[in-house]
């Protein structure tokens, strides 16, 4: 790692390295939200009052896409991914764009729960987990 000052005198490598473990910290937000959408029993539980955890589908949306900021994290570390991963980011990204565009307003969790096209997006989800070996199998 070489260091690059700047007129300012910061350490350009000190910044890559924050830069890093913001990105690390980032991804592994996004993989805990995304393990959520593709964990069915999870949703079963959440979702409907089985559990402590309280969510619905519109909390795991708002989760990833939202508070997370999905589409902005691979704007600004895609270089960082592999072409798998990427692949699957956006195949992940597609698939709940096209689900949610389905739905007005607030969506059912019985009636999602129980949508094919549901199910699609859960498997989306698992992929993008076994692109990033993180758990994926439910």
């Amino acid at each position: 790692m070489t260091l690059d000052w700047s007129k300012d005198g910061t350490d350009r490598a000190s910044w890559d390295v924050d830069q890093m473990k913001e990105s690390e910290t980032w991804l592994s937000e996004i993989l805990v939200a995304v393990r959520h959408i593709a964990d069915r029993p999870y949703q079963e539980q959440a979702w409907f009052g089985k559990s402590y955890e309280i969510s619905s589908p519109d909390e795991v949306y708002c989760e990833l896409l939202d508070n997370l900021n999905f589409e902005l994290y691979l704007q600004r570390f895609r270089s960082t991914l592999t072409t798998e991963q990427a692949a699957a980011w956006l195949d992940l990204q597609i698939g709940m764009d096209q689900f949610a565009s389905k739905y007005v307003g607030q969506m059912d969790p019985y009636i999602v729960f129980s949508d094919p096209r549901w199910i699609d997006v859960q498997a989306t989800a698992s992929a993008f987990l076994a692109a990033f070996d993180y758990g994926s199998t439910f």
